[in-house]
């Protein structure tokens, strides 16, 4: 079963590579404090649900050109739920976790 630090490090990575930072293997692991091999793993992990690629001119990670974590559906209508940063936060580490899972068992 994943552990939480991995799950926030894996959100992180995300916010991290949607905010357009150098994103690179060695610098990932030096801010998290961890070997690059856990952080190619992490990125495997997230490349499975999120379209991040190698950009080879930037020599960083960063999602496919047009993908943003930033742009969201304000159009699901009026059964939709708002929720609060924190309520987010626990759906994004509930879908992480499962993601996790998933690929810690195939």
């Amino acid at each position: 079963m994943p552990d939480l630090k991995r799950l926030e490090r894996l959100v992180e990575i995300l916010r991290i590579i949607d905010q357009g930072e150098t994103v690179t293997p060695k610098g990932l692991a030096a801010h998290f404090g961890i070997t690059d091999r856990t952080i190619y793993r992490d990125i495997l992990i997230l490349q499975t649900d999120f379209p991040i690629a190698f950009d080879y001119e930037r020599n960083s990670y960063c999602f496919s050109e047009g993908y943003s974590l930033k742009k969201i559906d304000l159009s699901l209508g009026p059964n939709c739920e708002v929720l609060s940063p924190p309520e987010f936060k626990k759906e994004v580490l509930a879908e992480l976790k499962a993601m996790v899972g998933v690929y810690e068992k195939s």
